[in-house]
């Protein structure tokens, strides 16, 4: 987790981690606090990745990145159902 206006603890390795990851999920989040934002580039294209806010519709999402409107307990219940069947 990194608050607004921190930096991002290891960095790189968070760049090689997301980078590997097979699903990615995004929480409650604007992308606008850079440098964590731009964290979602560096999403591979065949992992399946999730941005889940209750404005998730407004952002200006990579390709490959579904929004799910909605707030972070059902969003997740949401991908639970999802990801398991």
């Amino acid at each position: 987790m990194v608050w607004f206006g921190e930096a991002v603890p290891m960095f790189e390795e968070a760049e090689k981690l997301i980078s590997a990851a097979d699903v990615v999920i995004i929480i409650g989040t604007s992308l606008r606090v850079y440098p964590v934002a731009g964290l979602i580039h560096y999403i591979n294209k065949g992992s399946k990745a999730y941005l889940i806010d209750p404005n998730a519709h407004n952002l200006t999402l990579p390709n490959g990145i579904e929004a799910v409107n909605d707030s972070a307990v059902k969003g997740m219940k949401f991908l639970y159902e999802k990801l398991i069947s």
